[in-house]
């Protein structure tokens, strides 16, 4: 008897015989089905193919499908603990006996899938009777029932065919509360992301609709929070898109809230030379290069068509072959590496066409009714990025818009700096203090690009990153007489400072066999070996950050 089969009768044996809990499958109907009778004698023979669990009823198939996979020994177990719990002595015995002699179990491919339903934007806050959250939602909470306590009303639709076409699944309430095959009891929560503060609030479900309370202590008013619902009581921690929630009370001037905020999305493409595997069907990959793209989570790249030649892949293509879809998801995807003002907030359009955004003529303007004069000064710069490789015929000539950034600081010693809340609330300068109308708190973004690495066809090339500072303190280092040096507020801003990727926390500093060594750069740098020439034209920190960006946590 082989391991598998003795924890089976081991586990069956202690069981018993048990009652069918109501969400359980109907096990009678699944010997009915599958052997013709219960009454009958055991079929001769059982499963030869792949036994679905997944399947109503549970069923022996030619092969998973799409949406399933070949169950891991880790699953095999969890599988069997449900099925001696839910089902009765007689069918626990067939499903069993049929698991064993099938040459795999087909499970779900993500029992939770993750990032693939979005956030309706008709989503509106109401207290008292009257819109509490910057959405044009005053018509909406005329019609809602008239509370004390703020309610967030909100829907969704289900974007992702791991949701849409997963019958057990299929909407919001299923997503949050069906237990799947080997899996807990779900509980969805609504997740609040502010800077470091992260808040997380109970939300009840019906259909794709939800609707949670926005306690003052928990969601105060004039914080921007990036907002997500989570799937996290069973351990999934799957979660829809991302969504940004903003309360303001009705004596707010709405020319003076905080700026939209876009999460911005990493992901990397290979471009490979391999051979396929005639036996397994997947591929072997005899060079490869990794290089990384970056797209607002408004706006997800185009898929790769498998045409192109040498081969570019952005997604697994050994999980959903070579054709890809915008369906898809992106290989190595960071959904929030860091995060963006939104272009599309009407402060930044430029009406007056003089060349800067119309919030820096109202912050000009304010400013110069106290004394000081910036006229002139572009606080705020439009990032543009490519969201694919290069492609001919298919990327765009112009990169598309990533988002808005704010220009970096010095302090009094020359270092660079991004304001925090301090600076942006009580601080003395008034720069800061009449920009904190607009924005929260900030953290510093900067370039890096790889060593080089040889492409498929023989070039050298290099990656370019981008870093948020909350990622890359976690990870940087400056190389000193053969040790690994975590620099401080003075050696980053005289030291090479490098670090290794893929990110790991834990082991920062030991160079992993698919790690590349990134080096922090000024942009002008990025392309020429790091070399300038020349006087500088501009004042740069020195410790290279271009720019400052809404901060996160994770």
């Amino acid at each position: 008897m082989n391991k598998f089969l003795l924890i089976t009768l081991l586990i069956f044996s202690m069981m018993g015989s048990s009652c069918v809990q109501e969400s359980a499958r109907s096990s009678s109907a699944i010997i009915n089905q599958i052997s013709g009778s219960n009454n009958g004698p055991p079929p001769a023979t059982f499963c030869e193919d792949f036994w679905d669990v997944t399947s109503t009823p549970q069923a022996c198939v030619s092969e998973c499908s799409a949406l399933t996979k070949i169950a891991d020994e880790d699953e095999l177990q969890d599988i069997l603990f449900v099925i001696n719990r839910d089902f009765n002595a007689t069918d626990a015995e067939f499903i069993i006996n049929n698991i064993e002699s099938a040459v795999g179990v087909c499970v779900a491919k993500n029992p939770r899938p993750t990032d693939q339903i979005e956030v309706n934007s008709d989503f509106c806050a109401c207290k008292d009777g009257k819109s509490d959250l910057i959405n044009n939602c005053q018509s909406v909470c005329s019609s809602k029932p008239n509370t004390s306590t703020s309610v967030l009303y909100g829907s969704v639709t289900l974007t992702g065919a791991d949701v849409l076409f997963n019958p057990e699944l299929g909407s919001l309430e299923n997503w949050c509360t069906v237990p799947l095959v080997g899996s807990e009891t779900p509980g969805c929560a609504l997740e609040l992301i502010s800077g470091n503060d992260t808040k997380t609030i109970d939300i009840s479900v019906s259909g794709n609709n939800f609707q949670a309370n926005l306690s003052d202590l928990d969601v105060p008013y004039g914080k921007t929070f990036i907002a997500r619902i989570i799937e996290s009581q069973s351990g999934s921690n799957a979660t829809t898109k991302t969504f940004q929630l903003y309360r303001y009370q009705e004596e707010d001037n709405d020319d003076e809230t905080l700026l939209k905020v876009m999460p911005i999305s990493q992901y990397n493409c290979i471009s490979v030379a391999g051979t396929e595997d005639q036996g397994s069907g997947n591929f072997n990959f005899d060079r490869y290069i990794k290089t990384h793209y970056y797209f607002a989570s408004s706006s997800t790249p185009p898929a790769i068509p498998d045409t192109v030649v040498p081969p570019v892949l952005c997604h697994d293509i050994n999980e959903f072959g070579t054709k890809d879809s915008a369906l898809h998801p992106r290989l190595g995807l960071r959904p929030i590496h860091f995060a963006l003002w939104n272009v599309s907030d009407i402060r930044f359009v430029d009406l007056d066409r003089n060349g800067f955004p119309d919030l820096n003529d109202t912050i000009e303007a304010a400013l110069a009714r106290t004394g000081d004069n910036v006229v002139g000064r572009q606080i705020f710069h439009l990032l543009q990025w490519p969201n694919m490789p290069r492609i001919t015929g298919l990327t765009p000539s112009d990169n598309p818009n990533l988002g808005i950034f704010m220009q970096p600081w010095l302090d009094e010693n020359d270092n660079g700096f991004c304001p925090d809340e301090d600076d942006l609330s009580t601080g003395s300068n008034n720069v800061f203090r009449e920009l904190g109308k607009y924005v929260g708190e900030t953290e510093a973004v900067y370039l890096a690009e790889s060593e080089f690495v040889q492409n498929p066809d023989g070039s050298l090339i290099t990656d370019v990153m981008i870093m948020r500072e909350t990622d890359l303190e976690k990870i940087w280092f400056y190389f000193e007489k053969g040790q690994h040096v975590k620099p401080d507020t003075f050696t980053v801003n005289s030291k090479t400072i490098h670090y290794y990727w893929p990110i790991d926390e834990d082991n920062p500093y030991i160079r992993k066999s698919d790690s590349l060594l990134y080096t922090i750069k000024f942009p002008s740098n990025i392309g020429n070996a790091g070399a300038s020439s020349g006087l500088p034209n501009s004042i740069n920190p020195p410790d290279k950050r271009f720019g400052c960006v809404p901060k996160y946590s994770d």
